[in-house]
């Protein structure tokens, strides 16, 4: 070996051959060759502590060593005794005169130099405040200041404790929430920065984007879950570490969390396992059967529809047992004792006793009601349905049937109204007439198969009926006839709507505007497309605006709006250019203006609205029934309660 890297080495190895006879308070940790365990040996390098150890987590401190023993931390005084006995999962650095130590459950306490406790292990975190004057220790998820000596300062309800000077301190509280009834009757409060309701006795609050549960009167349970939903009874699906479980109100788990998915009904759930595959289960949290699925639909007639790993699917009863063998590639749910099946590419209905009852040839017949089934599955057909060769369904009341020599009528009854003899019948949209065509006639009949007036020779096409006007096509353009065949609008439109409360909406020169029954413009024609009615208002479109006409075409909103949204209980939503919303009635009259920033509906007519910071609820009368002073609103229509919450701001709180 060369000098150069002799004296490399040299250089390299001695900083390693001191730090392994680094002393704290004259002992250094070893281990023995072979065995590893650890001990202590002092500057001559012998053993004052036997190797006995698994690991040393912090050499000696005030003469103190934190050491292992099982994976368990535990502390050892310089004569090698044990001051804090190994069982706890970690053991931190003393602070002061405190050594922190963490449970198996995961939770934080504080413990003397001599052993002896001075905070229960309840903790979730801490932190020291101001050069170690103060501890903040964080205890369910909230956050308060302590003295060393365990003596709570400022209780433990803050979001948020940020140190200003040694005795004062800038804290952030929850928001407040509140439970509020229908009429806007506060029925509970609580501190949280979410607050959710799950039935009528439970909420679900959320910390510091974790989940517990809480009736309205106090917390049942700490905030420790990713998610909870409501599930049955006192029960509740709760998501912890990604997979869902049943727990109790307090948190206690009837269910271990195992499942990817849970969907919940009145006597069982459906639960997705870890593997994908899908399980039914009782309220009595046992599995209906051990089998599981891929995939379940839900429950009728008593059955479930069943899909097995090989993608064909059966019927499971409510004992479990496979009423009815996977064996269709498609099934549908049981309706009147019967469900529709596809094997081998045929579709069939059969009975819960897997019997044929509908053989294929007939499912277009029995779907039409032109065959009927009774309870005890004797078939009953239309009179005379052999003779024709396809059916289509007009109306509740009336199909069109086709045989050899046309198209006919029949009623509901199967009495022929018209015979098979036309080359096209069409319904009328109000469902007062037939207009059918012959060898290029047109034949307008009622109902009852009478004919109205004399047949129609002249016109081009005779499309569609309503309110006693026919309208026709007649050299190249639309307008409108009576039953006597005289035209009563012009036929110079491009294309019409039909009469609806004694309007029409026409197109004319590429615009669409409003006609009455004498031909007079009820709203110019200077739109983009016709309104579309629902009830009695319609929304109509002019190049970018949006505008609300009553059924006589007239604007029932003067101004142009941004858009409109209609909702499901027949409101209207409007929003202004300026981009603000208002609410309109199922007529299109304002019920209150566009001066809100946002506005989402709820069933039984309620509306939250938000103004620049804050939201209330507004009745389908325009009614203020929550005041518009939260910062977050959300309503449960099932229930009829509002949760609602205000963020507070940060305050300064003072110890001594």
């Amino acid at each position: 070996m060369s000098t150069v890297v002799k004296i490399f080495l040299f250089f390299f190895l001695m900083p390693l051959l001191h730090a392994q006879h680094a002393l704290h308070e004259g002992l250094y940790a070893d281990k023995t060759p072979g065995t590893y365990t650890w001990g202590f040996k002092n500057k001559k390098e012998k053993w004052e502590i036997k190797p006995q150890f698994d690991s040393v987590y912090h050499y000696f401190e005030f003469g103190k060593a934190i050491v292992g023993k099982n994976k368990k931390y535990g502390v050892i005084d310089l004569s090698g005794k044990t001051i804090i006995p190994f069982i706890h999962e970690e053991i931190l650095p003393q602070v002061k005169h405190l050594f922190p130590v963490r449970s198996n459950q995961g939770k934080w306490g504080f413990l003397t130099t001599d052993g002896e406790q001075v905070f229960p292990a309840l903790y979730d975190n801490f932190r020291l405040a101001y050069k170690d004057k103060h501890l903040l220790l964080q205890k369910d998820l909230r956050w308060g200041i302590y003295s060393f000596h365990n003596k709570e300062l400022i209780a433990p309800t803050y979001k948020q404790i940020l140190p200003v000077t040694h005795k004062s301190y800038r804290s952030l509280p929850f928001a407040g929430w509140q439970v509020l009834g229908n009429n806007g009757e506060v029925l509970a409060t609580a501190d949280a920065d979410t607050l959710r309701i799950l039935n009528n006795t439970l909420l679900c609050y959320t910390i510091q984007g974790k989940k517990g549960i809480r009736s309205f009167q106090r917390e049942l349970c700490a905030a420790q879950f990713e998610q909870i939903l409501y599930a049955h009874d006192s029960l509740c699906f709760a998501k912890k570490n990604n997979f869902w479980g049943i727990v109790s109100a307090n948190g206690k788990y009837i269910l271990d969390p195992q499942f990817e998915d849970v969907k919940p009904y009145a006597n069982y759930f459906v639960a997705v396992l870890k593997y994908g595959e899908k399980k039914i289960y009782t309220w009595n949290l046992k599995p209906l059967t051990q089998e599981s699925f891929l995939d379940i639909a839900d429950s009728s007639g008593g059955l479930w529809a069943v899909q097995n790993n090989i993608d064909l699917w059966g019927y499971l009863n409510a004992k479990g047992e496979l009423k009815i063998p996977c064996s269709y590639s498609k099934v549908e749910p049981f309706k009147n004792g019967l469900a529709k099946v596809t094997l081998n590419g045929s579709a069939y209905y059969i009975n819960t006793y897997e019997e044929q009852i509908i053989a294929p040839s007939e499912c277009a017949y029995y779907e039409s009601g032109f065959l009927k089934i009774d309870a005890t599955y004797h078939k009953h057909w239309i009179k005379g349905m052999h003779e024709y060769e396809d059916l289509d369904i007009l109306s509740d009341d009336f199909y069109r049937i086709q045989s050899k020599t046309g198209y006919g009528i029949l009623n509901k009854e199967g009495q022929l109204i018209l015979p098979c003899e036309y080359n096209s019948i069409e319904l009328s949209s109000d469902r007062q007439l037939f207009i059918a065509q012959k060898k290029k006639v047109y034949y307008i009949y009622n109902t009852s198969g009478s004919l109205i007036g004399n047949p129609h020779k002249r016109f081009e096409h005779m499309i569609d009926a309503s309110e006693g006007l026919v309208k026709i096509k007649y050299k190249g353009g639309l307008g409108f006839c009576d039953l006597e065949d005289r035209i009563m609008i012009s036929t110079q439109y491009d294309a019409t709507g039909l009469y609806r409360n004694g309007i029409c909406a026409i197109k004319l020169r590429g615009k669409w505007g409003y006609i009455d029954r004498d031909e007079r413009f009820v709203l110019q024609p200077y739109y983009n497309e016709p309104a579309t009615f629902y009830g009695d208002a319609g929304i109509i479109r002019e190049n970018n605006d949006y505008h609300l006409i009553n059924s006589k075409g007239k604007l029932t909103i003067e101004y142009p709006l941004r858009n409109v949204e209609r909702t499901g209980e027949g409101f209207y939503i409007i929003q202004n250019k300026a981009g603000l919303y208002g609410l309109a009635n199922a007529a299109g009259k304002e019920l209150f203006p566009t001066k809100y920033k946002a506005i989402k509906a709820y069933e039984g007519g309620i509306f939250i609205v938000t103004d620049e910071e804050y939201s209330g609820a507004i009745d389908k009368t325009g009614k203020i029934v929550v005041p518009i002073k939260y910062h977050t609103l959300f309503y449960d229509p099932a229930l009829k309660r509002y949760t609602g919450g205000v963020v507070k701001g940060w305050e300064t709180v003072k110890v001594n």
